[in-house]
């Protein structure tokens, strides 16, 4: 058996079209074959198919055969039914003729054969259609049947037939029976009426239980109407007369065919016989379904036997050609498969021949394309000696570089890479053959190594700024403090943290806040040499190590010019953003030897730079680590103080200033601590709001005043001091209200005092809450006017009651005489704008004289009254007279 030559396919060709050249040249090598295995497919379905219709033709001939004598019996049986009820008319007719006047059915009942259970009634009807007599008992001659078919057939027509009925309910024994009917006659021989005898349908079927056979048994009238149906009785009455089997009994006296449904199923073969002496045809239908279970397991076997033949064909046929068609479509396969290589790949036998090259090779080492064809014997001893890594291919630097050791170089793998005039980096993999020969690999690397380059940078910089990351700058510190104690020097890691960022964020969105970031890292970079290190180590935080650092005042100086940086205003997007920075630094080797020493330090500095407000620079000191411990334990136990107990409210008074009477009570909130004792509010309540604990326990405040006042017997006026948290967090009006409702107290009766900050940190935020304050109906007052910014526009804008000069300006008045005319001002201010004015701290009698000489309102102060425990003021208040006060 020859084979065809090999396909040459041209090594730009597509896999596509190979593989369609190869199969175009297939079909010519392999006709022979392929017209032999049809044939034998043709003639194994052939005999098949002529098997099955033999086999099936004989089955619906045996059904047929044997539906017809099913039929001829039952034509049979029903014949002599039909005759024997024919016979019990014909006998009461020829009785009634006799003696009409003595005639009776009374011999129905009687013992004599003719009461047998199939006959449900037998009838007289009279010539004008009155039912006279029944063997179901006695009647009144009124019922009318003269409407009924069976009888007007006998009193239209001259003969004297047997009529059968369609299947009627009858009036009289409310059963559904066939009415056979005959003609009465008088003596005379003129009309009489009609004898009617009610059969029970089912008597006329009942040799479909005694044959047993599958299907149905049906007796139809010449009109075509069911009179009769087993084995149930769901067709009774049904008009067969426009279905083929109708038409076929009108057309024949006896006959066969078939029915098929139109659901899919077998059907039935019908076969029917017309009795001879009667106006009935009997049909019998047998179901297909089980006699063609045989023909259908004969189908599924006889189908399968020749499944098997066929895939026992195609797998001997496929054997032969695909051993045929190996040689060509395996050279093929892989001409294809190395030449869509992505590497490039070269094969070099012993001699230094090329045994395979493909067009990848060619093009990643920049070679004429021609040499990607075929036709050389030999390879230049240039490409001989770099594919064995002994010499670099146009002149490219460096080659043959030694790989990996280990299993893969053991196993006599090369590893190099050439760098081409382009930047592209190619690797080159050898492996020597057994035989002398190589294969060597050519890939292209470049795209894998700046990956690797940019997974690498990503690693160690801030994906938004372009610091350097946490992880950089360890290592560069790292590497600095080494090389300054190498040679004696020093280094400084200045932290920063950007005061007033958060509102950029709130206020024109994380898009401004990541703008105003990449800014600063480049005022940042701006400021930096090439030594120093800048690394963004948080959302806001940067750290700066200077380094070659000969002493203190270098950072100091740094760092201003870092504020000063930063301070200038940033331009995003249009907007003029200001914001500034606090600084902590700490120096090498005096703060700390380590990295995680170096950077904890200068940010213990950072708090209390920012502690000392924005825009300020501290060194680290060794106090400051003491007090953040201190701050610490400080913050652990307030945390648990209002759990256990530890808090409670004392009321201060505040009076009339010309009479001394007690007008309102200042709340003032006591920590007594089981260790440390009384607790200076000046130095917990920072804490607490830096440690958001201040929301609970402001409200904790407000409700504990709130109940104390709503039980006082006086309607004093409580006053609350709130912190900025209160304001800025959470629902303060809503709040206020839950309080005021779950204490009873009037809102007219509380008053909350608030601090200028408050006022300039978020100023439209707190105008909004104030006026949801005052639509309850609780009073405002300006906590220590003076001591901050003191704008006018707040007064103008905010809905205060009350003005409460600071403690310090009236402290002042007895040392300072610029003092006195600043407060003179603010009463008159107060008094000009309906304000009430409270003056805070009065401590002498000569601070109360010039007070009421200025004319203020209410002081309070030690002089007047120092704060009371909630116990002791209402025992107090409950000795004094009830009064209402305005």
């Amino acid at each position: 058996m020859s084979y065809p030559p090999p396909a040459v396919v041209s090594p730009r060709a597509t896999p596509l079209a190979a593989a369609r050249s190869v199969l175009f040249r297939s079909w010519t090598s392999f006709r022979f074959e392929i017209a032999l295995i049809l044939t034998i497919l043709v003639v194994v379905w052939g005999a098949v198919g002529a098997h099955l219709v033999v086999e099936r033709r004989e089955i619906e001939e045996n059904v047929r055969s044997a539906a017809l004598n099913i039929a001829g019996a039952a034509e049979q049986g029903v014949a002599r039914t039909i005759e024997a009820i024919d016979q019990r008319l014909r006998f009461a007719r020829d009785a009634y003729r006799r003696d009409p006047q003595g005639f009776s059915l009374d011999f129905v009942a009687t013992d004599n054969g003719y009461n047998d259970g199939m006959m449900a009634q037998l009838a007289l009807i009279d010539a004008r259609g009155r039912l006279r007599q029944t063997n179901l008992g006695p009647t009144n001659g009124t019922l009318d049947l003269s409407d009924r078919a069976h009888f007007r057939v006998h009193l239209e027509e001259p003969a004297d037939t047997l009529f059968i009925s369609r299947p009627v309910l009858g009036r009289v024994s409310n059963r559904w029976t066939v009415q056979f009917t005959r003609k009465v006659f008088a003596p005379d021989g003129s009309f009489a009426g009609v004898v009617v005898c009610s059969f029970d349908p089912y008597w006329m079927t009942q040799f479909h239980e005694l044959l047993d056979f599958s299907g149905n048994m049906i007796l139809l009238g010449q009109d075509g109407i069911v009179r009769a149906a087993a084995p149930d009785g769901t067709m009774l009455g049904h008009d067969l007369s426009e279905t083929p089997l109708g038409r076929a009994a009108a057309a024949t006296d006896h006959g066969s065919l078939r029915i098929t449904p139109t659901d899919g199923s077998q059907g039935q073969a019908v076969s029917f016989r017309r009795l001879r002496n009667y106006p009935v045809t009997v049909a019998v239908g047998m179901d297909m379904a089980p006699l063609m279970a045989n023909f259908d397991a004969l189908f599924s076997l006889t189908v399968a036997l020749g499944s098997g033949i066929t895939l026992l064909v195609l797998v001997v046929g496929f054997l032969l050609i695909r051993h045929k068609h190996r040689v060509l479509a395996s050279h093929e396969v892989l001409r294809h498969a190395i030449e869509n290589l992505d590497q490039g790949l070269l094969m070099v036998d012993r001699h230094g021949r090329i045994s395979l090259r493909n067009t990848r090779y060619v093009t990643l080492l920049g070679l004429p394309q021609g040499m990607a064809e075929t036709g050389e014997d030999h390879a230049p001893v240039a490409e001989w000696q770099a594919a064995r890594g002994e010499l670099c291919p146009l002149g490219a630097e460096p080659c043959g570089q030694a790989g990996p050791a280990g299993p893969e170089r053991e196993a006599g793998l090369r590893f190099g890479e050439l760098l081409r005039p382009d930047g592209t980096v190619i690797e080159i993999r050898t492996r020597m053959l057994a035989d002398g020969g190589l294969v060597s690999t050519y890939t292209d690397i470049t795209d894998r190594l700046r990956a690797q380059e940019r997974i690498q940078h990503l690693a160690h910089h801030d994906g938004l700024t372009d610091l350097a990351n946490r992880i950089l700058l360890k290592e560069r510190l790292m590497q600095a403090m080494a090389l300054a104690e190498r040679g004696g020097g020093r280094l400084a890691v200045l932290c920063l943290d950007l005061n007033r960022f958060k509102p950029v964020n709130d206020t024109l969105g994380h898009a401004a806040g990541d703008e105003v970031l990449r800014q600063t890292a480049e005022r940042l970079r701006g400021l930096s040499r090439t030594s120093d290190i800048v690394a963004r180590v948080g959302g806001d935080e940067f750290v700066f190590v200077q380094t070659a650092v000969s002493r203190a005042a270098d950072a100091a100086a740094l760092a201003e010019r870092i504020v000063v940086r930063i301070a200038r205003p940033f331009d995003v997007s249009g907007y003029a953003v200001n914001i500034d920075t606090s600084i902590g630094i700490a120096i090498f080797p005096d703060d700390g030897r380590t990295v995680e020493a170096l950077l904890k330090n200068a940010d213990t500095a950072l708090y209390r730079a920012k502690a000392a407000g924005r825009g300020v620079t501290r060194f680290f000191e060794a106090e400051m680590e003491v007090r953040l411990r201190e701050r610490g334990l400080l913050e652990h136990d307030l945390r648990h103080a209002l759990g256990n107990g530890e808090f409670a409210v004392s009321f201060q008074p505040v009076y009339a200033c010309h009479t001394r009477e007690v007008v309102s009570y200042e709340v003032l909130l006591r920590w007594e601590h089981p260790v440390r004792g009384q607790v200076s509010p000046a130095d917990f309540i920072p804490v607490a709001e830096e440690c958001g604990l201040m929301l609970v326990l402001g409200r904790w405040v407000l409700e504990q005043a709130c109940k104390a006042a709503a039980a006082w017997m006086q309607p004093y006026v409580v006053a609350v001091n709130l912190s900025p948290v209160q304001f800025q967090h959470g629902d303060l009006p809503s709040e206020v209200a839950g309080i005021l409702a779950r204490t009873g107290l009037p809102a007219g009766r509380l008053e909350l005092e608030i601090t200028e900050g408050l006022l300039i940190e978020d100023a439209e935020g707190a105008l909004a809450a104030m006026r949801a304050l005052k639509a309850l109906g609780v009073r405002l007052a300006l906590d220590d006017f003076g001591t901050g910014y003191s704008s006018l526009v707040y007064l103008r804008r905010f809905p205060f009651d009350r003005l409460k000069i600071a403690r310090s300006f009236i402290q002042a008045t007895e040392l300072d005489g610029s003092a006195r005319p600043i407060v003179n001002a603010i009463i008159a201010l107060g008094r000009s704008l309906n304000l009430r004015v409270t003056a805070e701290g009065v401590e002498t009698e000569q601070q109360l004289a010039l007070l009421r000489e200025l004319d203020c309102d209410e002081v309070q102060g030690f002089l007047l009254g120092r704060p009371i425990p909630e116990e002791r003021l209402r025992e107090s208040l409950a000795g004094e007279p009830r009064r209402q006060r305005a």
